[in-house]
């Protein structure tokens, strides 16, 4: 396990808003490590990070929207670049750019929801030119929300998809899945999540949204976070991360069995929340997850933010705590946090993390460990057994084609 301490940090505003997300920029052959960043008072930052230096890398833009929701890179597959997007309760979904070091950033395009319905979660891909947007249920009790695809080629600012029978709660996360070639064709698709507790897989190649939805996972409980992964020689399947922190693992591919479900991460890493989901790294052919947690009650022990690796064995789920991040953000939440990709691979050098949190601070995070990353230390999981889905001990349910799923009561977030 690697234990980072704390290099520097930054008070975004004198007001103190909750900095909500941290996302990586890149520039082609620059050297310096650019975070877009945005806060609570819908404030848009681009921030440099060098030797551990933290600077503004533009002016900052305000009021971006009516309540910023959601922050989105705009590059290719799993690498930052000089584009991204957010979105907010204003229903728009603004995308961004800079072209060189130091540049302003500028805005490219405006998309809106037709109604001006307000955006709770965002995702694109540069791969196929197609940006998603789910809505944010705000009556009480269930009802119907959508989801938004735009496509960048179109000079029109309205969305060629709407799936709006799909989930009956607000929209958490979206998330573009590999993509696959079946029968000589490219099948574009991603997913979403929702505090119904489904998780919905989509082919944007179908208008017609009984046709477009091709797996349906119900996962018992509303959902935080979702990743999906590639198991080398196996298929697809999706992690995902319930509100009262569970995590969990089902296949997409019908051919596929056993699946994973009920860790109590709190209990697991002795933490309080989780921060989000990450992939392991580009070596992993394995389909594991990199879970980033964090813990403010000093009753429980000091504050820190760990990063633990799970991943599916023969006969238990298998984990690894890779990551410690001593003192976190004190007492205050921890709301995002980047990692560099090469401490996952096992070596890196430079900026290891930069977190965001509550308390309105931006931290730089490097290593007192010159040697790297060190042998990680297994975390007990007690009995937690993969489930196989054949055994009939699964209580999540995975539907190819969707089924009706009857409706509670609405889950009212903690």
């Amino acid at each position: 396990m690697l234990t980072l301490t704390q290099s520097n940090d930054y008070l975004v505003d004198p007001q103190r808003p909750y900095v909500y997300t941290v996302l990586p920029l890149s520039l082609h052959d620059s050297p310096i490590q650019r975070f877009a960043i945005t806060t609570s008072l819908s404030t848009l930052y681009v921030v440099k990070a060098s030797g551990g230096a933290y600077s503004l890398s533009a002016p900052p833009h305000t009021n971006i929207h009516n309540s910023v929701t959601s922050l989105a890179d705009f590059g290719a597959r799993g690498a930052s670049s000089s584009r991204f997007l957010t979105a907010g309760r204003d229903g728009r979904v603004r995308w961004w750019y800079f072209y060189h070091d130091d540049a302003e950033v500028n805005e490219s395009r405006i998309f809106r929801t037709p109604a001006g319905q307000p955006i709770s979660a965002l995702a694109a891909s540069a791969a196929s030119g197609l940006i998603v947007a789910g809505t944010e249920h705000q009556d009480e009790g269930l009802g119907n929300v959508s989801v938004f695809v735009w496509d960048i080629s179109s000079t029109q600012d309205t969305p060629i998809r709407n799936y709006s029978q799909s989930h009956s709660d607000t929209i958490t996360c979206l998330a573009f899945i590999p993509p696959i070639q079946r029968n000589g064709e490219i099948t574009e698709r991603f997913l979403s999540a929702s505090t119904d507790g489904l998780v919905q897989v989509f082919d944007v190649n179908e208008a017609d949204e009984d046709e477009a939805v091709s797996v349906t996972v119900n996962t018992g409980g509303p959902v935080n976070h979702v990743l999906p992964v590639v198991v080398f020689g196996q298929g697809v399947g999706v992690w995902s991360m319930s509100q009262d922190e569970r995590l969990g693992f089902d296949w997409l591919e019908d051919e596929a069995t056993g699946g994973i479900e009920g860790i109590d991460v709190r209990e697991a890493l002795s933490v309080d929340y989780t921060i989000g989901l990450r992939p392991v790294g580009t070596r992993d052919e394995h389909g594991g997850v990199v879970v980033l947690a964090g813990r403010n009650k000093t009753e429980e022990g000091a504050p820190c933010i760990v990063a633990a690796k799970f991943g599916r064995g023969q006969e238990a789920v298998q984990s690894e705590l890779m990551l410690r991040l001593e003192g976190g953000h004190g007492e205050e939440v921890i709301r995002d946090l980047w990692v560099n990709d090469a401490v996952w691979e096992g070596e890196f050098e430079g900026l290891a993390a930069v977190s965001v949190g509550e308390d309105g601070m931006v931290k730089l995070w490097s290593t007192h460990d010159e040697t790297g990353v060190r042998q990680g230390e297994d975390v007990n999981m007690g009995d937690i057994e993969e489930r196989n889905d054949d055994e009939g001990v699964a209580s999540r349910e995975k539907k190819h084609k969707k089924d009706k799923v009857a409706k509670g009561d609405r889950f009212a977030p903690y």
